[in-house]
């Protein structure tokens, strides 16, 4: 088992998330392409991290932040849990 990751605030990191059992949930359309920025945007203003990138594919996405207040754990539960529960 490896070590969890250290929440240093100040810190740059990425996100990557595969959608669940590697198919295309988020295929290249109007409406998923609109949740996911809609999504992100309000992850990021609640936890007031830096997006620097974020690149959504068919099966998976990528998403730098940097993170001066330490709370990229509590973004990446927001914004996950926001795009799971989107139609």
């Amino acid at each position: 088992m490896s070590l969890p990751r250290q929440v240093v605030p100040g810190r740059e990191d990425m996100s990557t998330r595969r959608c669940s059992e590697r198919r295309f949930f988020l295929k290249p359309d109007y409406e998923t392409d609109n949740a996911y920025i809609c999504c992100l945007v309000l992850a990021v203003q609640c936890t007031r991290v830096q997006l620097t990138f974020s690149a959504s594919m068919a099966k998976h996405h990528h998403t730098g932040i940097r993170d001066p207040e330490g709370t990229f754990p509590v973004f990446t539960e927001h914004f996950h849990g926001l795009l799971a529960r989107c139609p």
